[in-house]
């Protein structure tokens, strides 16, 4: 409704008018809850600002950094010491970063293993680890309409002319080829710079793949809405915040002035509305004071403390959705247990995440690189980090009161966890050192009862001795 729609001679004196269409921060907000709605630029335009900005970003990096804590390892000596030339060099680890971030980011990332081939058909050695920019790639799969471009594309390629013969329809959700720069062979068709990858020649790695997301959910995409929410609050908090102090204003604007500088004051409103101004009324029509204009406080009124807990609700529903919590970076709370709660709460939720990319390096890219270098298959494991902190002190108040019954390797093991390694040999006490009395040493206990009971030297043996493999497990051995 626009500002002068309505406006008539039998107006109220103090009619306030809908002046959003004014702002344009204001327009189509509504259509965020729209299952169609695309934001201008589309998805990947959008995920990529997301991805840039303040908390989302803090997130999106340490989700990337914490999951992919690992190492290559290998019981084989020599296959370690490839690994450890190969993967070193190829900077697997900070790559692998930078492919988790960017399947948060956009919901998919492509990865391209570049081989040094020998005699132009045999893998030999692994070049290079690249990660392509996921919106340059077109990924086609076997329905009608993709199959029937994908011919059309691979009808010039003579390299890739038996394989274009040999597409056929599909159930529609199988990889048949991917296409970088697809956009760009319609730009300069006699430039065309775009590049075709066979089915196994990329890696794809989707986040929460469905029938209406098939190149996966994006992070930011699925928080949309939350994340609008949680800028529009902050917004207002800083307008709140620089007008903190400063009291509300109502402005008359005199009717005659409306009529004769309407455009004027129109520019003026907006930039009212944009400083945080609140109230504008059309003024009386002309009077006594009819070429006043007048200016009157209005006192703030609400419920502070709700509108406190409609923005702690908002911030919650973000952190839970990012799978994050506040407590990770800022103690809010006098008991420390809470942070390594939440923390290992966090890390059971990212290991089914490092799971896929787990089984997907071992199959597409380990695996492979093993069976280049003749090395055996299946040599190599992921070995990943903790991400909750061994609390040794807990560990101590276990173990401490068992440790002089304990084997010497128990011993020697604890004792170097603890930070203190021993060299030479360790001296197990003797489990018989300590003086115990005898049941049957107690007098006006029955015989039978004497020949049948064990000594409590014996029980509390036997005791210690079932204990050990509890505390082998408390020490990983």
């Amino acid at each position: 409704m626009g500002i002068l729609s309505g406006l008539t001679n039998k107006s109220k004196p103090y009619d306030l008018h809908d002046i959003r269409d004014w702002d344009e921060d204001e327009r189509g907000k509504g259509k965020i809850y729209d299952p169609k709605y695309i934001p201008e630029g589309g998805w990947d335009n959008w995920c990529e600002w997301a991805a840039e900005q303040g908390k989302m970003a803090h997130i999106i990096q340490s989700r990337a950094k914490n999951a992919m804590a690992f190492e290559l390892v290998s019981d084989t000596p020599k296959v370690q010491t490839e690994l450890d030339k190969t993967f070193g060099r190829l900077h697997f680890n900070t790559k692998a970063i930078d492919f988790f971030a960017t399947r948060d980011v956009y919901g998919r990332c492509f990865i391209e293993p570049v081989w040094d081939l020998l005699l132009g058909v045999k893998k030999n050695e692994l070049k290079k680890i690249k990660s392509l920019y996921p919106p340059s790639i077109k990924v086609f799969f076997d329905n009608e309409d993709d199959v029937k471009d994908l011919k059309d594309y691979l009808q010039d390629k003579k390299k890739y002319r038996d394989y274009s013969s040999g597409l056929k329809e599909g159930p529609g959700d199988n990889v048949i080829g991917f296409v970088q720069h697809w956009d760009k062979k319609d730009i300069e068709p006699e430039k065309d710079q775009s590049v075709f990858f066979m089915p196994d020649e990329l890696i794809m790695i989707l986040r929460h793949p469905s029938h209406r997301n098939p190149l996966g959910l994006a992070l930011p995409k699925q928080n949309y809405v939350l994340m609008m929410n949680k800028l529009g609050i902050e917004k207002d908090q800083a307008i709140m915040a620089k007008r903190h102090g400063d009291p509300k204003h109502k402005f008359i604007i005199p009717h005659d002035l409306w009529d004769t500088e309407k455009d004027n004051v129109k520019k003026e409103l907006k930039r009212g509305i944009r400083a945080g101004l609140d109230f504008f009324f059309r003024g009386r029509r002309k009077g006594d004071d009819g070429d006043r204009m007048d200016v009157s406080l209005v006192e703030p009124t609400g419920n502070p403390q709700a509108v406190i807990r409609a923005q702690e609700h908002n911030e919650d529903q973000f952190n839970a959705a990012m799978g994050w919590a506040d407590s990770f970076t800022e103690s809010k709370s006098s008991n420390r247990s809470v942070g390594t709660i939440q923390m290992a709460f966090f890390e059971r939720n990212l290991s089914p995440e490092r799971k896929i990319f787990e089984e997907t390096f071992l199959d597409e890219l380990i695996e492979p690189w093993l069976k280049a270098k003749g090395l055996p298959a299946g040599s190599v494991k992921f070995k990943f980090e903790d991400l909750t902190p061994e609390d040794k002190l807990e560990k101590a108040k276990i173990i401490g009161a068992v440790l002089p019954y304990l084997p010497e390797e128990v011993i020697r093991k604890f004792l170097e966890e603890m930070g203190y390694p021993i060299s030479g040999g360790v001296e197990t006490p003797d489990i018989e050192q300590p003086s115990m009395q005898r049941f049957s040493s107690q007098k006006g206990i029955p015989k039978p009862v004497i020949k049948t009971a064990k000594s409590s030297k014996e029980q509390f043996k036997e005791e210690i001795e079932s204990m050990q493999e509890d505390i082998r497990d408390v020490l990983g051995l």
